[in-house]
């Protein structure tokens, strides 16, 4: 699966907070897959991953 987004900073785990709440979605997809590969480009990022096998 590729998703790509207009921000180029590499995906990062981090702990919400109540002025800016989330950060669960990048350790899921962590726990989810096999393997994760994230590509920088001029028009932001691509992350790629292979989910793993249940």
């Amino acid at each position: 699966m590729s998703v790509a987004a207009p921000a180029a900073p590499a995906p990062e785990t981090r702990t919400g907070t109540l002025d800016q709440p989330g950060g669960y979605g990048w350790p899921l997809i962590e726990r989810l897959t096999e393997r994760i590969d994230v590509r920088s480009h001029g028009g932001g990022k691509t992350v790629s991953a292979e989910l793993r096998p249940t």
